[in-house]
């Protein structure tokens, strides 16, 4: 489980911080910060932050539509709030806000296919994995049938 929340919060820090910084240089300057190490290390901690604040729900709520919407609360309260308060990175603006959502709205579902793409990858190589032990386990019940037939007829 550990793993699995590690990996996910790895592949979502990738996911947010590719598209945050893509954001950062396709858009227009009144709505981006300008460009330097501290702002790219300040976007850095917060997709961090944000990954973890989103992945929390679900470690701990067994109701997906329940996860799926606190995910997506703590998700813009911890960015706003670091990224408001913290880093003074986000200005208080309605068109920067819808900006940003827009962008959570595209990093969430990007993450939420890569997630469900990976856990079908693991559900096929589980699945490969039971077959085969199934078709060892026929193969020896089979050879068992096959020697006790022998050992009947002699």
């Amino acid at each position: 489980m550990k793993h699995d929340l590690f990996r996910q919060c790895l592949i979502g820090t990738c996911i947010s911080f590719s598209v945050e910084l893509l954001a950062f240089s396709l858009l227009p300057d009144p709505l981006v910060p300008a460009l330097n190490r501290t702002t790219i290390l300040q976007t850095f901690v917060i997709c961090v932050c944000c990954s973890i604040g989103a992945l929390t729900p679900f470690a701990w709520i067994e109701h997906m539509i329940k996860a799926y919407l606190l995910s997506a609360i703590q998700l813009l309260s911890v960015l706003f709030g670091m990224g408001m308060f913290v880093f003074d990175l986000i200005p208080f603006d309605w068109g920067v806000a819808v900006t940003i959502i827009i962008c959570c709205i595209v990093i969430y579902a990007l993450c939420s296919l890569s997630f469900a793409r990976k856990d079908e990858q693991d559900a096929d190589l589980i699945n490969q994995h039971l077959q085969k032990r199934r078709k060892a386990h026929m193969r020896r019940k089979e050879d068992v049938r096959q020697n006790d037939m022998g050992e009947w007829e002699s």
